[in-house]
């Protein structure tokens, strides 16, 4: 396995917010999910490499949404995302997201 540079380095969280870690999920769930990318966001930042994460939601009406499926179809409510979707989740330390946690 190569070697990398933690410095030259980037941990793109995508897809960690609330509306998807609420899904059934496997192998793992969303708590543990969580967990992992904290970890490994904690380590990275700590040798000085870059932690980005990623929100997704749309747009009123959903224009902005991808044409095709990618993994499975989107089942869009009409009346819009549920309050809180595209939220990060909280932690442990009930802070909100990973950018609370000092993992900017």
């Amino acid at each position: 396995m190569p070697k990398l540079d933690p410095q030259n380095t980037a941990l793109v969280l995508i897809d960690l917010q609330q509306g998807l870690l609420s899904m059934p999920l496997a192998p793992y769930s969303g708590a543990k999910l969580i967990d992992n990318a904290l970890r490994l966001a904690a380590a990275l930042k700590k040798l000085g490499g870059l932690v980005i994460q990623v929100r997704v939601d749309f747009s009123a009406g959903y224009a902005d949404r991808p044409g095709q499926y990618v993994d499975q179809p989107m089942s869009l409510p009409a009346e819009g995302l549920p309050s809180g979707w595209a939220d990060f989740p909280k932690s442990r330390s009930g802070k909100i997201g990973f950018r609370l946690n000092g993992l900017r």
